[in-house]
């Protein structure tokens, strides 16, 4: 077992997230457990600040972040992870030899209809996910999504998610830390477009392991 920090060791499922759940194990859940939960997009998908609504939260360090570029165990899981988060919004990534594209797939519209309403929850979520690949070495991937996301915005959703939060998707990719996001604009905090559901702190959510996966 290596000796690295709970958040790799969590990624190389060595060791579970503080509710008891294997990275493995949310991997498996099903659209209605990923949507339900709010408690590990951040395990999932950390970054180098507090989140505003899990305290128990992992905060990426800068060893972290070599552990995370370093180990291809960790790569191919966080890999892992970014194709079940894309599955679950309704989409798929094609990659050839020249680029990696990001498009909606046959569930799209089913999908949407859950996460591409306004003021939705999830907008954070994409967020963060722009953010953590880019700062663990996929920027290739954040920037695929991120085209798919603007080209859903000029499609389908400008009303839905708004100019403000299409902003911090832009951002996430052009900035390291929140705060230099917010700095560039010359404004405080502001939750984009979105209200997040109460959190779901759950220490029988563990039970799910075993659901069959639905998507």
């Amino acid at each position: 077992m290596t000796d690295g920090s709970l958040l790799v060791r969590f990624y190389l499922n060595q060791a579970p997230d503080r509710n008891g759940r294997k990275l493995v194990d949310i991997q498996s859940w099903d659209d209605d457990a990923l949507e339900s939960t709010h408690d590990y997009i951040q395990w999932m998908f950390p970054l180098p600040e507090p989140s505003a609504f899990s305290s128990d939260a992992p905060i990426l360090t800068d060893v972290d972040i070599r552990e995370f570029k370093r180990d291809a165990r960790i790569r191919r899981n966080l890999l892992v992870s970014y194709h079940r988060m894309l599955r679950f919004y309704g989409l798929k990534i094609y990659e050839t030899e020249a680029a990696l594209t990001v498009a909606p797939s046959k569930k799209f519209r089913k999908r949407a209809a859950d996460w591409l309403t306004r003021e939705n929850h999830n907008f954070l979520r994409i967020t963060r996910i722009l953010r953590c690949m880019q700062l663990l070495g996929f920027k290739k991937h954040s920037l695929a999504f991120l085209r798919c996301l603007r080209d859903l915005y000029a499609t389908n959703g400008a009303d839905n998610v708004g100019s403000e939060t299409m902003d911090y998707w832009e951002g996430a990719l052009k900035f390291s830390t929140t705060a230099e996001m917010l700095a560039s604009w010359g404004k405080g905090y502001k939750v984009p477009h979105s209200r997040s559901p109460p959190l779901r702190q759950s220490a029988s959510r563990p039970k799910l392991r075993n659901r069959p996966r639905k998507s």
